[in-house]
């Protein structure tokens, strides 16, 4: 199943990176196979501070 992972504050590349060297958080990531990565990089709550920008990824996941 397509995933969007909007990564915030953390960015793609490195829970990618944790995911893959078994950090406990981040192993979920690994049982995906198909990922798009999209950061927005803002605090922990992206929905009170960058309610534009994290509606426009939603939307940009939702049309692929």
């Amino acid at each position: 199943m397509p995933t969007a992972l909007v990564c915030c504050p953390v960015p793609g590349a490195q829970v990618l990176k944790l995911a893959k060297a078994g950090h406990p958080i981040f192993t979920a990531v690994n049982d995906l196979t198909d990922v798009e990565v999209i950061d927005l990089p803002t605090d922990h709550w992206p929905m009170w501070s960058r309610t534009v920008a994290l509606a426009d990824a939603i939307v940009q996941a939702a049309s692929h």
